[in-house]
């Protein structure tokens, strides 16, 4: 199952389940395109993909890479995301 952050919104499932903001995840700015936020996602998936690295944490952070994406990679879900940013909710 997925955590939750404590003081989440108690909305979407993954929107307030990372250890940071899915921007700084990517290292992407919040005005990147998403062809920057796809090309990040490939860079970081394949450095940090457990069949790649075998490094402690690495499939963790696999999976951290992965959900960033799925929300920013994803139109509506980043605007949703954005919304509850500037609301304070996350970041």
């Amino acid at each position: 199952g997925r955590r939750h952050s404590t003081g989440g919104s108690g909305g979407a499932s993954v929107l307030g389940k990372g250890k940071g903001c899915h921007y700084t995840v990517l290292g992407v700015a919040r005005s990147a395109t998403a062809k920057d936020i796809r090309q990040a996602y490939r860079k970081l998936a394949l450095k940090f993909h457990p069949d790649k690295n075998s490094e402690a944490g690495a499939a963790d952070k696999f999976k951290e890479v992965t959900e960033a994406y799925e929300i920013i990679g994803d139109e509506s879900a980043r605007r949703k995301y954005d919304s509850d940013v500037r609301l304070g909710r996350f970041c």
